[in-house]
């Protein structure tokens, strides 16, 4: 990925031996971070459309550090649409990433949300499936970014919970 640096460790390498690798990963030094949603003193999100679920932060079920967002959905608030509250306003020409950490028993879909002068665009970057373990996923949004030319933009989370489930 474009904006990881990845530290070089030799290992010397036997027929026949088994070695340890631990790799070491960290942001290049010319990568931004926009937006870091991290939960840790809040959210950045908030419910949209009357979206009867429950976005609460978890210090339970987190991640990485002390707290994680959650969606609580059942049979009486059965919609999550949530949004970033604040428009990111993104220079052209550059590359942006979403990385995104999840884990989820219904099925959701990210979306871009782009505003212009004269619309608004709704484009969907993908459906996640459901992943009862944490999982990491990346959405390249340049070349959207790039082509819809927007005055800002947010991030839309949306999904309904299926029938059958409580």
């Amino acid at each position: 990925y474009a904006f990881y640096q990845f530290k070089n460790i030799p290992v010397d390498w036997a027929r026949g031996s088994y070695k340890t690798v631990n790799p070491e990963v960290s942001y290049r030094t010319n990568t931004k971070l926009i937006l870091h949603e991290d939960f840790e003193v809040g959210t950045n999100f908030e419910t949209q459309n009357n979206s009867a679920s429950l976005l609460s932060i978890s210090d339970t079920n987190k991640y990485e550090g002390s707290a994680s967002g959650a969606v609580t959905m059942d049979t009486a608030k059965k919609t999550m649409d949530i949004l970033i509250t604040k428009p990111l306003i993104l220079p052209l020409g550059r590359p942006y990433f979403l990385e995104m950490n999840y884990k989820s028993d219904c099925i959701f879909e990210v979306a871009l949300i782009t505003k212009t002068n004269t619309k608004t665009t709704v484009e969907e970057l993908g459906t996640i499936n459901p992943r009862s373990n944490w999982n990491k996923i990346y959405f390249n949004v340049e070349t959207r970014i790039n082509s819809l030319q927007g005055i800002s933009y947010q991030l839309n989370i949306r999904s309904v919970l299926p029938s059958g489930k409580q």
